[in-house]
């Protein structure tokens, strides 16, 4: 069994949710205004009502990783808000207990701060 099977049989897996007109109360966006479309026609939002897993997803994000999958012709893709965010959340997912990590001090902190949140043995 693998650890994503693991974590649908014990009810932990979690994907992001297409967009719904339903009132947001998990967010900071209990008034609606990042729902609000900026410039009359345009189709993006003002803004996101909270992270992509719990609120903030928008179509127009899958979109776009459905356009970078395509192009470096991988199965999917995941756009992160930040570099910080896309190292800490990779590496703290692939850093199992039997890793090994040998790095550099030079490396940006955010490299740092996901290996030390991954469960392998860093150098």
């Amino acid at each position: 069994m693998t650890r994503l099977d693991k974590r649908r049989e014990a009810g932990s897996f979690r994907s992001l949710y297409p967009e719904n007109t339903l009132v947001d109360f998990s967010s900071n966006d209990y008034l609606g205004f990042a729902k609000r479309q900026v410039g009359g026609q345009s189709d993006l939002p003002a803004g996101s009502s909270g992270s992509r897993l719990i609120s903030g997803n928008h179509k127009l994000y899958e979109e776009a990783e459905a356009v970078i999958s395509t192009f470096h012709q991988a199965g999917t893709a995941l756009i992160y808000n930040s570099g910080y965010d896309a190292n800490i959340g990779l590496l703290s997912a692939l850093l199992l207990r039997n890793v090994y990590v040998f790095y550099d001090l030079n490396v940006h902190a955010s490299i740092r701060d996901g290996i030390s949140l991954g469960k392998a043995r860093a150098f």
